[in-house]
């Protein structure tokens, strides 16, 4: 799954839009959307902050942030574990995504866990 992708809330903004009935309303819905702060990243920007959550979802603590920016264009947020599992013989982590862009936020929450080559991927977490 494209890591950007994994940060659009397109399921919840669809949502929106499939229950607001008139097509201008569901164009503003869409307008919304595109003005998100991820879309506004460059393929730079996607790089660093692939590398800030491979090194920080590695490292840090539970309840610590994980800065990162690019300061070519200004963009960061950070990234937060919030809670540690093992499932599946994996190490999993419910991990909280702020993100800025032109003076916007948008914070998201992922659970995702470590595959065995290395790289973190959304899963869903087993009920228990």
């Amino acid at each position: 799954m494209n890591f950007k992708v994994r940060f659009l809330t397109v399921a919840g903004a669809a949502l929106m839009a499939a229950v607001l009935s008139s097509a201008q309303v569901q164009a503003q819905a869409w307008e919304w959307a595109k003005r998100l702060p991820i879309n506004q990243y460059s393929p730079e920007d996607i790089k660093i902050l692939k590398q800030s959550m491979a090194e920080n979802l590695g490292t840090l603590e539970d309840g610590v942030s994980g800065e990162w920016s690019n300061p070519e264009t200004g963009h960061g947020g950070s990234i937060t574990p919030l809670t540690t599992v093992h499932q599946n013989g994996k190490l999993c982590r419910q991990t909280k995504f702020t993100i800025s862009s032109g003076g916007q936020e948008n914070v998201s929450e992922f659970f995702l866990c470590k595959q065995p080559d290395g790289v973190w991927a959304v899963e869903q977490p087993l009920v228990q």
